[in-house]
């Protein structure tokens, strides 16, 4: 697939919870927001907006601890962020506006990652690193965490979930990635498959699909045994699926988005010269992303282009302080950066 093709298609085709004081942490800690206004203006974001961009994002939540991994479980949106020495899963109500409640704590030293929504049923699931590690599931605003399967040893990442089943990752060394699947009723958890890439997963409803050894994509059914690969043009940094349509981009500070009708990828990008996309989300009308920028802090982005073709990128939102993360609805684009999340007028 070349870049024009583009235009002629649409993208429809264990441990005990730690309690944290807002003392024990400082500033930009468990409930830094709490003793502040409810909504702050864009005045407290360094975020740059595009001349055509329209209206300025504003700023849902503030003085967060590197927030990242952002979901959405309407009415609320739902992310991670890092205080030290513990992680947190935090959620904000769009409709009462009130201060970020915490959901889970970490113990100190153990990492939360791969936060995963089920609107449908109201759950959350992420995986926790530390001296346990473990998938863990709890349910939105009724939040009592537990642990549904568990991992020895390496990292955990990623989570995709599925009807009645839960795909996560291990990461047991290089080029050794597990990728579970855990059984929501029983908590029977086995293999799924091998990866070499953690954080490269996604599906498509029928398939899972990860980057197998560097710079092949695999996709492997849920049904059967039945495994296709296919080479990239690069390595995966971030990726999504909506539709048939697999979209990644490339890491490097001059990195690529591709767009894949699967099982196959084309040779030509979409769009070249972004500053590492590391976040993706899509639907019927738009496809955006995260530019991470240099790393350095006030050089990352956020980019759209029409579904429909040709891809000519859109920076909507630039100066982002560390950018991680991008989810949309229907009405909103929402993102995160270093400290705070932010929503955006589609």
């Amino acid at each position: 697939m070349r870049v024009g093709v583009l235009a002629i298609f649409s993208l429809a085709a264990a441990g005990c919870a730690l309690l944290v004081s807002l003392d024990d942490l400082g500033d930009g800690s468990v409930d830094a927001a709490e003793g502040g206004s409810d909504v702050v203006s864009f005045d407290d974001a360094a975020d740059v907006v595009d001349a055509d961009a329209g209206a300025a994002p504003v700023v849902l939540a503030n003085n967060r601890a590197a927030p990242h991994d952002l979901q959405l479980d309407p009415p609320y949106v739902v992310w991670i962020e890092d205080p030290p020495p513990v992680s947190l899963v935090v959620r904000y109500d769009t409709t009462s506006q009130l201060t970020p409640k915490v959901e889970a704590t970490s113990l100190a030293g153990e990492i939360y990652r791969g936060l995963a929504a089920d609107a449908t049923k109201h759950q959350l699931f992420w995986t926790r690193t530390g001296a346990v590690n473990a998938l863990v599931e709890c349910r939105t605003a009724l939040c009592n965490a537990q642990d549904i399967a568990q991992a020895d040893g390496g990292q955990l990442a990623k989570v995709i979930i599925e009807p009645g089943t839960t795909y996560w990752e291990h990461a047991a060394g290089i080029c050794a990635v597990h990728i579970y699947a855990t059984d929501r009723d029983s908590g029977a958890t086995a293999v799924f498959h091998d990866a070499c890439e953690y954080n490269t997963i996604a599906s498509d409803g029928t398939s899972l699909w990860y980057e197998s050894f560097i710079g092949t994509l695999a996709g492997s059914s849920f049904a059967s045994d039945a495994s296709v690969t296919t080479k990239l043009p690069g390595t995966i940094a971030a990726s999504t699926i909506h539709g048939e349509w697999y979209l990644f981009g490339t890491g490097a500070v001059d990195g690529s988005v591709y767009a894949c009708a699967l099982p196959t990828c084309p040779d030509a990008a979409l769009a070249t010269g972004q500053a590492a996309p590391i976040a993706f989300a899509a639907d019927d009308n738009a496809i955006y992303w995260i530019n991470a920028g240099s790393g350095a802090g006030n050089d990352g982005s956020l980019v759209t282009c029409a579904a429909t073709g040709p891809c000519t990128p859109n920076v909507l939102v630039s100066g982002i302080d560390h950018p991680t993360s991008i989810a949309i609805d229907a009405t909103y684009i929402y993102y995160t950066d270093a400290s705070n999340i932010l929503r955006l007028a589609r």
